[in-house]
């Protein structure tokens, strides 16, 4: 695997330092000076984790946004979100290796980070779950091009279902919070939009832990958008990948489990 450059580390100050410790939330980030703001804001509204902005850098004003706002940042020299996470993974393990949890996010706040907080609760009190997915409710209704993007997404998880065994009504949602044990000896592939499906597959199939779902609103993006029809290409072909391939790490594979499912949806 590639090294990426190395990052300096740099602590949070006084007034950022977060309620919740113990979890840590990754928000990549590409061009999203109008929305990062409000979601950092929103998270610390909240459950109020420590922050880390993987900002693949273009001027564009994301990583004063962030800085501004109390989270630390990193700035990414490769690109696509898979390579973001797998950086943010790197910097969370040298430097804040007593995580419990690590949570995903989006940063154009189309989800809502309040459902972090049943999303932790169910980590909490199910030990055989080893993740938690937001189950977004309202894709066909957000707005006519959504409609489109709602069939490609049933048609991804139908297939994610079929082929890795993966049963979760949302499985390419961006919004998550896994253990974080789990991880550190992960070893992605994936750098791009891809890396949900990856993770799905490796929590489940390769660590043997069941996937709980959050169902969540799905609001208006805030800044431009990023999937194309090429993305949801290369997610099916990740998808064929871990179908034919070896999983990401030669570990033995657990029995197949049903999701654990929140019966409340949140907020917002």
């Amino acid at each position: 695997m590639p090294q990426s450059a190395p990052v300096a580390y740099q602590p949070p100050s006084l007034d950022a330092r977060p309620t919740c410790a113990d979890t840590v939330v990754l928000v990549p980030a590409f061009r999203e000076a109008r929305g990062i703001g409000p979601v950092i804001e929103e998270l610390r509204g909240t459950v109020d984790p420590l922050i880390l902005v993987i900002n693949r850098p273009d001027g564009d004003g994301t990583e004063a946004a962030a800085r501004a706002r109390g989270a630390l940042v990193v700035n990414q020299p490769g690109k696509g979100k898979g390579d973001a996470v797998r950086l943010g993974l790197e910097y969370v393990q040298r430097h804040f290796d007593g995580a419990r949890y690590i949570g995903l996010i989006d940063a154009d706040c189309t989800y809502p980070p309040a459902a972090i907080e049943p999303m932790r609760a169910i980590l909490e009190q199910e030990p055989k779950v080893g993740m938690v997915v937001a189950s977004r409710q309202n894709l066909a209704n957000n707005g006519v091009p959504s409609r489109t993007f709602a069939l490609g997404n049933r048609i991804l998880a139908t297939v994610h279902h079929v082929l890795n065994k993966v049963p979760l009504e949302d499985p390419l949602s961006g919004l998550r919070l896994v253990k974080a044990e789990l991880l550190w000896d992960w070893q992605p592939r994936s750098r791009g939009f891809d890396i949900e499906c990856e993770l799905n597959d490796y929590i489940q199939n390769v660590k043997g832990r069941a996937i709980g779902q959050v169902p969540i609103p799905y609001r208006p993006r805030i800044g431009e958008k990023k999937l194309r029809v090429r993305h949801g290409l290369a997610i099916l072909g990740r998808m064929l990948n871990m179908r034919l391939r070896s999983p990401s790490l030669p570990v033995a594979v657990g029995p197949s489990v049903d999701p654990v499912r929140s019966r409340a949806p949140v907020d917002q």
